[in-house]
């Protein structure tokens, strides 16, 4: 009896191994056709975090740090010396303006820069979403090696997902991306 169940609990464990990425990258809320498949995400550079791992917000100045608890927040780590970083920020900026609410925002972290530089940065191009400092850049070792760096965070600070590289994070396809990622975005 006892070689039945472990051979169920075998068979069982080996299929939810193979179900396991189809219940992550598909979940039943969505149709078929906006489903995200595993090969978009990695063609993204999207990783998916699989450990318990805190942003840590400690290391950033910021007077959003309140405005930040109990939200899904899009954490976009930049330079405004960093081409790449100038390329996405207007579509960060349609992000935060079309989705930006008491259960969702965009916070944009530099590292290694002077506040009053970020912050005329900021100005100039009329970005209006929060931004934070990280003046010593010492989230870039672990954190950013390469700019921009994206992850979305949950609410109690759980990383959820890193994202490489610039993206134009309102386009249809981050859109289907970013709803698996923060499902209070697929509640509009």
């Amino acid at each position: 009896m006892k070689v039945i169940w472990k051979r169920r609990w075998m068979a069982f464990a080996v299929l939810m191994g193979v179900m396991t990425p189809v219940l992550v990258y598909n979940p039943p809320a969505y149709s078929e056709e906006r489903a995200v498949t595993a090969a978009e995400l990695e063609e993204n550079r999207v990783t998916i975090s699989n450990e318990i791992e805190l942003f840590p917000y400690e290391l950033i100045e910021t007077q959003a740090g309140e405005a930040l608890s109990g939200k899904y927040v899009l954490v976009n780590l930049f330079a405004t010396w960093c081409p790449y970083c100038g390329k996405e920020k207007p579509s960060l900026q349609r992000l935060h303006e079309k989705y930006g609410s008491e259960r969702f925002t965009v916070l944009g972290i530099s590292t290694g820069e002077e506040a009053e530089t970020v912050l005329e940065y900021m100005r100039e191009g009329g970005y209006t979403f929060p931004v934070g400092m990280n003046p010593d850049g010492s989230l870039r070792e672990k954190y950013a090696p390469r700019l921009p760096t994206s992850y979305v965070v949950h609410g109690g600070g759980k990383i959820v997902a890193r994202i490489n590289g610039d993206k134009e994070w309102d386009s249809e396809e981050m859109m289907r991306i970013l709803r698996l990622l923060v499902p209070v975005l697929g509640e509009e």
